[in-house]
């Protein structure tokens, strides 16, 4: 989902997207389904523009200008599934599955061209778009960073030193959350173009398969952990960050006499 002042726009899967007007936070109320041609699964927005991964219906853009009559604006057709996308500033990425990944340049919002294709013979299951950076994660193989130069060429992939299954990806300012399944999140820092520096790790129950984080504040972060459901961390100090939600419960087992 994404948030703006009262507004929120949500990724419904096969509902396409939904728009709640929350100026009532306890009552949420629905403004506009907009139906999208395939299954829509991460949006992002700029302006009034939100631009939709949208699987095999490719990445769809809904003009909610007028939140109330948000429409699909245009589609645009991929090679494969589209898993994901991020935006910053006057760039976009899109994660294709095993199609890689792409970037286009929005400065026109509502018609992207296409800058770059990367990653064509890897899988992209996640993006991150941070300024001169951009993060593709590829599941079991791990998380690889690009650099964009002053001419606007990438360069890259360099991989970047985490474990696990990597598949979600978010960040505040220049710190980078790195959701890694069992492994928990990692936290990353971003010194320059596509490189970073590794702050610190931590693990959640095992219920809890760590996927994409988002910050709540500036000392909380929210972990989407599948079937086990959110996970809330302390993070006052990066280097060493506490689960606060889910609790570690601690049993006794007696047996004998």
């Amino acid at each position: 989902l994404w948030w703006s002042d009262t507004l929120v726009f949500l990724a419904a899967g096969s509902r396409g997207v939904i728009l709640l007007d929350c100026s009532d936070p306890g009552a949420p109320e629905p403004l506009v389904r907009v139906e999208t041609p395939g299954s829509s699964r991460r949006l992002a927005r700029r302006g009034d523009i939100l631009y939709v991964a949208d699987e095999i219906g490719g990445l769809a853009i809904v003009d909610a200008r007028r939140p109330d009559r948000a429409r699909i604006r245009r589609t645009i057709r991929t090679s494969s599934q589209v898993r994901s996308v991020s935006v910053d500033g006057e760039f976009l990425a899109i994660a294709e599955g095993a199609g890689g990944a792409r970037v286009f340049d929005i400065s026109r919002p509502d018609r992207p061209q296409r800058v770059v294709a990367l990653d064509r013979r890897e899988t992209a299951a996640d993006v991150l778009l941070a300024g001169d950076t951009l993060l593709i994660a590829d599941g079991q193989f791990g998380l690889r960073a690009y650099a964009r130069d002053r001419r606007g060429a990438w360069s890259g992939p360099d991989t970047v030193a985490v474990t696990g299954r990597v598949t979600g990806l978010g960040r505040r300012d220049q710190v980078v959350y790195v959701g890694t399944g069992r492994e928990g999140i990692w936290f990353l820092r971003i010194v320059g173009p596509g490189q970073l520096t590794t702050i610190g790790q931590v693990a959640l129950p095992r219920s809890f398969p760590a996927g994409r984080a988002a910050a709540a504040s500036e000392t909380r972060l929210l972990v989407a952990a599948g079937v086990g459901g959110t996970a809330v961390l302390d993070v006052a100090d990066l280097e060493a960050p506490k689960v606060l939600v889910p609790e570690e419960k601690a049993l006794e087992v007696r047996w004998g006499d």
